[in-house]
């Protein structure tokens, strides 16, 4: 693997160079009217490869593109050139279930034309100590361009791990999406983010319609948590994590903020962007346990304290 250094400026302080995909960086990304002027020939190389019927996707009846603020608005973006950026540690069992369903909705959408052809998804392996890397490495050569591989030398956790994809990604796309690769986030909800992206909102944040797999006293010390962020100046997305759209523009203004502890989901909604929600369901893993012990929970939640405090000290 050819070792590629980090864009400047975002994460604040790396000390790991990662290494991606050979097939993952190609020398030239294509400018959006390389890619508008390919929409129609990708849509053709695409037609009729469907593995999933339409009417056998979930239904998401979401109200109409409505912000916090009540606005309503209609479609004006083009289609975007978009990144899936998806956080992977010791998920040896989970990749090969959920690669080919990234992989599947992202060429639905090129199919339908709400996304550019060249779109593409980037598994981000955070140190990860299994297959991990390898089963990343070969669905990279398996789908040269539409998957790649970003490699970080140990362990940083899920909130750098976002970051570090972020910023591979960040002056390349117009809009990325990050999420869990467990599919816990269902990836067929990105159709009404993109939907919500191209009706003019900069970030669409997915927020779960329900928490069945969660005990009663998790969902309460959540409930919690929030209110607390709110308290301290902190704004809140309730029933938010990190499955969430962000147009280019916040990519660019996240790569400004030098802030060592990193609490992406409490640090997006404090700067300012056109934000809207979709609600979904959030399902159970595909396969293997969770990688988020109760100790990286904690100090998940400090760091989010610590962040909140310091956007409220230097005024958002």
């Amino acid at each position: 693997m050819t070792p590629v250094p980090l864009p400047a400026g975002w994460p604040p302080t790396p000390s790991w160079p990662p290494r991606i995909h050979a097939s993952a960086v190609p020398s030239g990304m294509p400018s959006r009217s390389a890619a508008a002027s390919s929409a129609r020939r990708g849509l053709l190389m695409m037609e009729g490869g469907m593995a999933r019927a339409e009417g056998s996707r979930p239904q998401y009846t979401d109200s109409a593109c409505t912000g916090r603020d009540g606005e309503v608005r209609e479609a004006w973006r083009s289609a975007p050139l978009l990144a899936l950026i998806t956080p992977c540690f010791n998920e040896a069992e989970v990749l090969p279930i959920m690669i080919p369903r990234f992989v599947e909705e992202l060429d639905r959408l090129a199919a339908a034309g709400s996304i550019a052809p060249a779109s593409f998804l980037v598994l981000v392996d955070d140190g990860s100590n299994d297959e991990t890397w390898s089963l990343i490495d070969a669905a990279a050569a398996a789908n040269p361009g539409r998957v790649r591989g970003l490699h970080l030398g140990m362990n940083q956790g899920q909130q750098r791990a976002l970051a570090s994809g972020l910023a591979s990604v960040r002056g390349k796309v117009d809009a990325a999406v990050t999420l869990d690769c467990d599919g816990q986030d269902d990836p067929s909800v990105l159709g009404i983010m993109v939907d919500r992206y191209r009706a003019g909102f900069d970030v669409v944040c997915g927020v779960r319609s329900g928490r069945p797999a969660d005990s009663a006293m998790k969902r309460a010390t959540a409930h919690a948590f929030y209110r607390l962020l709110e308290l301290i100046g902190g704004e809140v997305v309730f029933d938010h994590a990190d499955f969430r759209l962000m147009a280019s523009c916040v990519l660019d203004r996240l790569a400004s903020i030098d802030e060592d502890r990193l609490y992406l989901r409490g640090l997006v909604p404090t700067l300012g962007f056109s934000l809207c929600t979709v609600a979904y369901e959030r399902g159970e893993r595909v396969a293997g346990d969770t990688r988020y012990s109760a100790q990286k929970m904690v100090r998940l939640a400090l760091d989010g304290v610590r962040c909140a405090l310091n956007m409220a000290r230097r005024g958002k």
